[in-house]
């Protein structure tokens, strides 16, 4: 049996977290964050935060020798346009934290505010304020088989069901924290951060630094969870110390308080989905129409991949003979959306399970059968045409009522809600699929390959 690597150390108190690490001459620095959704920075004034005891800096987009950040994606600090309640504006730099923390209070933004886009459903209204010059939709992915129209007027029954899911934060124990060193003598940082894909942060710092990746090395430290939060959120508190310590010369620590961790911190795409399906009396779908609108945020990061598994996934691990989904990811002046747990699946999860309920209650049937009546077997198409190998369901459905009685355990649930008033019970269950890797609408097209050098 394979024991995890890092446990003991966590158990006994031994393991190195980012934020424990003190170097020689550390300084520390916050971030100086917009108030305001939307706006043109007019100006920054830093006047009384830099006669502050303590203060070292205040750095802002013009001191950055690369890049804040490409187009759309998050800025390392603002270069004239903020776009979320939370963009990083200015950066202090001081000798201990508390110095850090009071100068940033105290260096004053003044900004041209801008009409604010806050709901996602009315992003690509013709007079919807842009987030971005080049339109507010960020991708939109289309899965069609048969024709849903026709089937939809021709099935026995139709409902129409929205629902929604909110925005989620990841609420690691570990906040993100970063600890960056600048050796002048050969041009290399080093970032030390808790990170599961080191490479990202790599790039970014490089692109901040203006430097060759060569010259900006990673070494990760012990991971307080990470849930997929530990990648791009690193990357800005990597690039925010990597930036002081290149212009001051000493090491840098960022690390995050929970407050600013939500502020700024990944969140799962908020999702606001139409669902009509249409089926027979014994529960059978006949003909699905769904309609996804994915809030993404300020910036656009991984918004690509989770909508495209949205719209694969959106009828659920069932058989659909007709189909027709649209799933929308848009830009709103709302907290940056990235992946959480799933790339999208458990937004969709939900709905499709949902809806399932739903038809076996419109019909007074058992959720469990119309669910056995529909899901997806061996050698058969999936809603978007794939046709499946290796389906468990069967037997996985099989195996939990092997162990559940299910009408035992309904009859206790139905006598303990009507003994107590306070508190209810219920039973639920739930078929999930999803995809592994990012598929076409990822950083690539998923292909494995090798170099050997001798």
């Amino acid at each position: 049996m394979n024991k995890r690597k890092d446990v003991l150390a966590k158990v006994t108190g031994r393991a190195v977290y980012a934020n424990d690490i003190e170097l020689p001459q550390m300084v520390y620095a916050k971030v100086v964050r917009s108030t305001v959704p939307n706006g043109i920075i007019r100006s920054i004034d830093c006047k009384e935060a830099s006669r502050m005891p303590g203060v070292i800096r205040i750095i802002t987009a013009e001191d950055i020798p690369g890049i804040p950040s490409l187009p759309r994606e998050r800025p390392v600090l603002c270069l004239g346009r903020v776009r979320y309640i939370g963009d990083g504006v200015a950066l202090v730099a001081a000798e201990s934290l508390s110095a850090a923390e009071d100068a940033a209070e105290r260096v004053r933004v003044e900004y041209e505010e801008l009409p604010a886009l806050l709901d996602a459903t009315k992003a690509l209204e013709p007079d919807a304020p842009q987030v971005h010059e080049t339109g507010n939709r960020i991708a939109r992915y289309i899965t069609r088989r048969g024709d849903a129209e026709k089937a939809l007027v021709e099935a026995p029954h139709v409902i129409s069901r929205s629902y929604t899911t909110p925005r989620v934060q990841h609420v690691c124990i570990e906040t993100e924290a970063a600890v960056a060193s600048y050796d002048p003598a050969t041009g290399e940082t080093l970032v030390r951060c808790p990170v599961n894909s080191p490479f990202p942060i790599r790039k970014v710092v490089a692109e901040t630094l203006g430097c060759p990746l060569t010259d900006v090395r990673v070494v990760l430290t012990t991971i307080g969870a990470s849930f997929g939060g530990k990648n791009y959120d690193i990357a800005m508190a990597s690039a925010r110390a990597a930036l002081v310590s290149r212009l001051l010369g000493r090491p840098c620590k960022v690390v995050l308080n929970r407050e600013e961790s939500i502020i700024e911190g990944t969140k799962r795409h908020p999702l606001f989905a139409d669902y009509k399906v249409g089926f027979d009396e014994e529960g059978r779908l006949l003909a699905m129409k769904i309609r996804l609108t994915l809030d993404g945020g300020a910036y656009t990061s991984k918004t690509f991949p989770v909508t495209s598994r949205m719209a694969i996934e959106a009828s659920g691990p069932y058989r659909v003979p007709a189909i027709d989904t649209e799933a929308v990811s848009v830009y709103t002046n709302q907290v940056y959306s990235d992946a959480l747990r799933g790339f999208g699946s458990p937004q969709v999860d939900f709905c499709s399970e949902m809806l399932i309920d739903e038809i076996a209650g419109y019909l007074g049937k058992d959720p469990i059968e119309v669910r056995k009546l529909n899901m997806l077997e061996n050698g058969k198409p999936s809603a978007f045409g794939q046709i499946m190998e290796d389906v468990t369901l069967p037997e996985c459905l099989e195996a939990l009522e092997d162990v559940v009685d299910f009408p035992a355990r309904r009859e206790r649930i139905r006598q303990y809600n009507e003994m107590h008033k306070r508190s209810k019970k219920g039973l639920g269950i739930s078929l999930l699929h999803r995809g592994e890797s990012f598929g076409a609408a990822g950083q690539g097209i998923d292909t494995a390959s090798g170099m050997v050098s001798i």
